[in-house]
């Protein structure tokens, strides 16, 4: 329920964004934000897991579109550039690398709707074990009543 929640609030977000557009165009925006971030690494450390500040920038690339029948597609790309930073506990050098795809279709009237996000996270540090993967891809469909018909999420988290 928790991810439902934060799906709607960023698709929310997002639809605000691309209202900016126009109804009758399309339209793609970039933006770089500084990425200023304290990351746990449980793998790192001989396994007892250190914070790592990284910092860098994330790029992003927003880009709507509006059908003839007056519904929304909006696309959202993200990764980081040049994200970099040391561990707090050993000094180790690490460095991050992030893809996110997020992608939401919803009609004129607001439903039906459906969304679909796939993000890859990694942290890479120095000698064997220190590597921090993540990946999720979720994706929700709500119908012209409102309901819930379709919801996923996988979440996978590795040490390597």
């Amino acid at each position: 329920m928790k991810k439902l929640l934060l799906m709607l609030s960023i698709a929310a977000v997002a639809a605000v964004f691309a209202a900016g557009v126009g109804a009758a165009g399309s339209g793609a925006d970039r933006a770089s934000f500084p990425f200023d971030q304290l990351v746990f690494v449980p793998c790192a450390n001989g396994g007892a897991g250190e914070a790592v500040e990284l910092t860098g920038s994330m790029n992003f690339v927003f880009h709507s579109t509006f059908d003839s029948a007056g519904g929304m597609h909006f696309q959202l790309k993200s990764n980081l550039q040049g994200v970099a930073g040391v561990g707090m506990t050993t000094g180790a050098k690490y460095r991050a690398s992030d893809s996110e795809s997020f992608v939401f279709n919803v009609a004129a009237d607001d439903a039906p709707f459906e969304s679909t996000s796939v993000s890859s996270f990694n942290i890479i540090g120095e000698g064997k074990g220190n590597n921090f993967v993540l990946h999720e891809t979720a994706h929700f469909t709500i119908n012209a009543n409102g309901d819930v018909t379709a919801q996923h999420d996988n979440f996978s988290v590795d040490c390597k």
